[in-house]
């Protein structure tokens, strides 16, 4: 007679789950490169299966054409922002005491302040803060924190780059392999609900670009060109990053922008920032966000701000890219569970 082994308890796959999870919020710095690169991928795989099947290209040739076509983008962005930013720093940084001896003048109503029988005054004040930000930055210790983040951020932006090719070549074997550590009396059942999570989470992840991208750019011409602030590129690029958290992220860059505009042109620069502020969540919220997000973005703003603040405690910032999808996969589970019909007891 054959032995048969018996089927693995539900208990056991709970365990499994929570070994992975323990393992991963240990390795999380490690994860985030990955993570970034097969987001990336995903995004592209319909480029990829386009290539394929317009064309007849092999796996390995639309990889590669898809790739080219990744890295030029990024590569094309990346390169005049680079520029743009260090252009904007170079000046800022030449201009730095006489922008924070207006902020402090600004704040003060004037040139000193009376506060609890000691004066501050605006140009002691300024130039002391930057005397002493400049130390610190020049220290030993700060220089070598400063090139271990460098090399760190060079290493990760090298692996992300070769990371994307290997997800956009063998994107479905490690989906299958990935399927193949489920024991095989759930995999039917696990491919039948990652089936329906794939459009979901492909939509979203490629709404969510689209929204950065639609928001970096409107907020790049106000800023640069109605609000006049410096760093416009970089406020625009952090706008866009902020939309994606909602709720908390378009306040935040709002407030920022705010007091930018506040601090550098004075009362009618905040009317016009007002105008922009409404116009801008107008079309993000109303037109732009329901378009490309569509069913994806059917979560409350309450549950996805909770797996926003849960998965940054628990992983990072991989938590935090993780978080919507996590949080949209699990309504997918409970959607195919809950509607399947109960057992009757007996």
């Amino acid at each position: 007679m054959e032995d048969r082994r018996a089927p693995v308890n539900k208990w056991a796959v709970t365990l499994a789950v929570g070994v992975a999870l323990a393992f991963l919020y240990v390795v999380r710095l490690a994860v985030l490169p990955f993570l970034i690169a097969a987001a990336i991928a995903y995004v592209a795989e319909p480029a990829n299966l386009w290539l394929r099947r317009r064309f007849g290209f092999s796996r390995n040739a639309a990889a590669l054409l898809a790739y080219a076509a990744v890295m030029a983008v990024l590569g094309g962005v990346g390169y005049w922002a680079a520029e743009t930013i260090a252009t904007d720093f170079a000046i800022t940084l030449r201009d730095a005491p006489a922008l924070l001896h207006k902020f402090f003048a600004e704040l003060f109503g004037g040139e000193e302040l009376n506060l609890f029988g000691h004066r501050l005054q605006a140009a002691a004040l300024s130039q002391q803060i930057l005397d002493s930000l400049f130390a610190k930055i020049g220290s030993p210790q700060q220089i070598l924190n400063l090139a271990f983040l460098g090399f760190a951020a060079i290493t990760g932006a090298v692996l992300i780059i070769i990371l994307i090719f290997y997800f956009l070549q063998a994107g479905p074997q490690l989906a299958e392999g990935a399927l193949w550590l489920v024991p095989p009396e759930y995999r039917e059942e696990v491919a039948e609900i990652a089936r329906k999570i794939d459009p979901l989470l492909r939509r979203y992840l490629g709404g969510l670009f689209v929204i950065f991208l639609f928001a970096a750019a409107l907020s790049w011409i106000a800023i640069r060109f109605a609000l006049q602030l410096h760093f416009a590129l970089l406020l625009a690029l952090l706008t866009g990053l902020f939309e994606l958290v909602p709720v908390i992220g378009p306040m935040a860059s709002a407030t920022l922008v705010g007091l930018l505009a506040l601090e550098q042109h004075g009362f009618w620069a905040v009317v016009a920032f007002a105008v922009y502020v409404t116009v801008f969540r107008l079309l993000i919220d109303r037109v732009v966000g329901p378009l490309v997000l569509g069913r994806a973005a059917h979560i409350h703003p309450t549950v996805v701000m909770f797996a926003f603040l849960a998965g940054g405690l628990f992983l990072g910032v991989a938590g935090v890219i993780l978080a919507v999808p996590v949080a949209a996969s699990v309504r997918v589970v409970l959607e195919h569970y809950y509607s399947q019909p109960t057992r009757r007891p007996g």
